[in-house]
């Protein structure tokens, strides 16, 4: 158990060290007005914002975990469907990508004073 909990709070780990990189570098395009055109334009639309979340999503289980240790778009219950689960021995850690427009508005006007 104490093994299964080890590799556990490993896989946590890394996501949570490839989440804080990915945002550094998020943060470090938002700052010039021209690369943040675009995510603005993208991002007033939710669904546009949906797509694009699962996309880094799948991007990042794909460069920090090993093949068949994730699965996109997993069935949690009837009707119910996340974006990703990571595989735990027996368990499934739900993983959903969405992101708040206001949260990323205001990480841009934060951005740009």
């Amino acid at each position: 158990m104490s093994a299964q909990f080890q590799a556990s709070a490993k896989i946590i780990k890394d996501v949570t060290e490839k989440l804080t990189e990915l945002s550094a570098r998020t943060k470090t395009s938002a700052t010039s007005h021209q690369n943040s055109k675009p995510y603005r334009t993208c991002c007033k639309n939710p669904k546009q914002r949906g797509v694009l979340g699962e996309y880094y999503l799948e991007q990042i289980l794909k460069n920090i975990l090993p093949p068949g240790s994730f699965e996109l778009q997993y069935k949690i219950g009837e009707g119910l469907i996340v974006d990703a689960v990571i595989k735990l021995d027996d368990k499934v850690l739900p993983v959903d990508s969405k992101f708040s427009l206001e949260n990323y508005k205001s990480a841009y006007r934060c951005q740009r004073s």
